[in-house]
């Protein structure tokens, strides 16, 4: 949902590694919306473990003309949640106006599929960041 004036969605990306320089800007570094993960059973083999993989959510606002304070909110939008629901702070009321965060993201991956981050900007959804998994191997084992 788009609000007069702003704050506005820059960027949502999912990305091994954000650099912030010192001046405040960043180069994000390998953006993805897939992951291959191969199984650590025998012969690459799948077992019926949880398996974490990290990633980061790099998230840009630009404030438009809003002076104001907001919340964002980041929910897995699965049921099956892969990761917590995560809240920032969004501050455009002093002089520095920047609206950069990165979130590093400790991901539990239980199954295959389509995993989908639902970022809110004052409860209203502003995007969905998409993750599809894919699980290497030849078979699952107990």
């Amino acid at each position: 949902m788009v609000t007069e004036g702003g704050p506005y969605l820059q960027m949502a990306v999912l990305c091994e590694k954000v650099h912030v320089d010192p001046d405040g800007s960043a180069s994000i570094l390998r953006v993805t919306d897939q992951v291959a993960i191969r199984g650590d059973g025998p012969n690459g083999n799948w077992s019926l473990a949880k398996r974490v993989i990290t990633l980061s959510l790099a998230l840009s606002f630009n404030p438009g003309t809003s002076r104001a304070r907001h919340t964002v909110r980041v929910r897995p939008s699965d049921e099956g949640a892969v990761a917590p629901d995560r809240e920032l702070d969004l501050d455009f009321s002093g002089a520095h106006r920047s609206g950069n965060f990165v979130l590093p993201l400790e991901l539990e991956i239980t199954s295959d599929g389509l995993y989908w981050f639902d970022v809110y900007l004052d409860d209203s959804l502003v995007t969905r960041v998409p993750l599809h998994v894919r699980l290497e191997g030849l078979r699952l084992q107990a």
